[in-house]
């Protein structure tokens, strides 16, 4: 009876340290994970905007969702933008789409990190080519934060900073 209470005691020990150190590679590699996932989803937006696909862009939104921006070509010459509701952003979208018909979209997710199962925040770098003569190209930083909803990750906000050229 001993040797089985000190067996038992041993493989709780151990079982223990190595659920401990599990758990520890697992928190390591989360943010890795976060993204990754980030990137997947990402990469969705840019397709669906690159592709001009207005169907898509309306599917990665949420129905209130968000976007703000600050673009300019310095600090005192800085303009604010607000665009709420999937609608609206989508038509945001597609009047871009009609200005700069060639406009390509590149981003690059930075950082990442799950702050609940059903909430996933990113920071990303884009850039926005192919417009025409001095409009760009268009750089810059954004927070996109995305949420499940419906069993899909959707875009609920995000703000972003743009770096545009100087106008000459």
């Amino acid at each position: 009876m001993r040797r089985a209470l000190f067996l038992a005691s041993l493989v709780a020990a151990l079982a223990t340290q190595w659920l401990v150190a599990r758990g520890k590679d697992r928190a390591r590699d989360l943010p890795a994970i976060a993204v990754s996932h980030a990137s997947r989803e990402s990469a969705g937006y840019v397709t669906a905007f690159n592709g001009r696909d207005s169907k898509a862009l309306a599917a990665l939104f949420t129905s209130d969702a968000s976007i703000a921006f600050l673009q300019g070509s310095s600090v005192e010459k800085l303009d604010y933008g607000m665009v709420e509701g999937r609608d609206d952003i989508v038509g945001a979208h597609e009047t871009f789409f009609s200005i700069f018909p060639d406009a390509r979209l590149t981003q690059t997710v930075l950082s990442a990190r799950m702050v609940r199962p059903d909430l996933l925040m990113a920071d990303v770098d884009f850039e926005i080519r192919e417009l025409p003569g001095d409009a760009g190209p268009i750089r810059g930083r954004a927070v996109v934060l995305r949420v499940v909803e419906s069993g899909a990750w959707k875009i609920a906000a995000e703000r972003s900073f743009s770096r545009t050229p100087v106008i000459k």
